[in-house]
C-alpha cells in the first residue's frame, strides 16, 4: 500500500522529469516552469519538486510560476500576482547552491501572458486539466490553447483516461499544433484507482494516465 500511494505522491515530478528528457532540457541550469490550472493538489505536491533538482544534476534552479484562477500565494498584488518566494531545499540541495522559487498569478493563462510578469517558459506543464472535456473548455482554455500553440513553448498535458486524450488531440491538431510526443500512457501515472461517478458509470480513473507534448505549430 505504502508504495501504491508513493505513486500518487510522485506522479507529477517524474511525469515533469520524462519531459524533460524528451526535450533535453536536462542541462538547462534554471529551468522554468509554467504551471497551468494549479489548485490545491498542485500547491500541496510543490515540495515533491525537489526530486528534479534530486535526480537532474545539470538544473540548478528550478523556477516555477503557477497560473489559474484557484493559484493563491501570500503577498499577492492587486494585478494577481505574487513574486518569486524560495521554497526550502534540502542541505544537500542548499549545500549546492540549488533553489526553488514560486510565483504565483490567479488568473488564465492567456491574461497572465499580456501582463507584465510573462516571460516565454521552458515548459508549460498542465496536470489533468480537462482542457477539452471540463466545464471550463469553452469560457477559459480555448483561448489558452490558442496562445500555447502561436508562443511556441513545449507544454506538457496530462488526462485522466485515454478518451480525454483522444479529445484532446483532435482539439490541438485543429488548432495546428505540433506533437512532440503523441498521447499515450505515462509510465509515471499514478497507480492508485479512482472511482469515476460523472462522465462513465463503473470506470476508473488515475492521476495523470495519459500524457502528451505539444511544441508550436505543425507544418502540415
Amino acid at each position: 500500500m505504502f508504495l501504491l500511494m508513493a505513486t500518487d505522491t510522485l506522479t507529477m515530478p517524474l511525469t515533469v522529469l520524462s519531459a524533460m528528457e524528451e526535450l533535453q532540457l536536462l542541462d538547462t541550469p534554471t529551468l522554468h516552469v509554467h504551471l497551468l490550472g494549479a489548485t490545491g493538489r498542485e500547491f500541496l505536491a510543490m515540495s515533491t519538486f525537489e526530486e528534479i533538482l534530486h535526480l537532474v544534476p545539470g538544473v540548478k534552479s528550478l523556477n516555477i510560476t503557477a497560473i489559474g484562477p484557484s493559484s493563491l500565494l501570500f503577498g499577492q498584488h492587486s494585478d494577481g500576482y505574487a513574486p518569486e518566494q524560495e521554497l526550502p531545499c534540502c542541505n544537500a540541495c542548499q549545500s549546492r547552491g540549488r533553489t526553488r522559487p514560486i510565483a504565483s498569478y490567479q488568473g488564465l493563462y492567456h491574461d497572465f501572458a499580456k501582463s507584465r510578469h510573462y516571460q516565454k517558459p521552458d515548459l508549460i506543464v498542465a496536470f489533468n486539466s480537462g482542457c477539452v472535456d471540463g466545464d471550463d473548455a469553452d469560457t477559459d482554455w480555448v483561448k489558452t490553447l490558442r496562445f500555447v500553440v502561436e508562443s511556441g513553448a513545449s507544454a506538457l498535458f496530462t488526462t485522466y483516461n485515454p478518451r480525454e486524450a483522444l479529445h484532446e488531440h483532435a482539439k490541438w491538431t485543429s488548432l495546428g499544433a505540433k506533437f512532440a510526443a503523441e498521447p499515450a500512457k505515462n509510465k509515471w501515472c499514478s497507480l492508485v484507482p479512482m472511482p469515476e461517478f460523472l462522465d462513465e458509470e463503473y470506470d476508473i480513473w488515475y492521476q495523470n494516465y495519459y500524457r502528451y507534448i505539444i511544441k508550436g505549430k505543425s507544418r502540415g
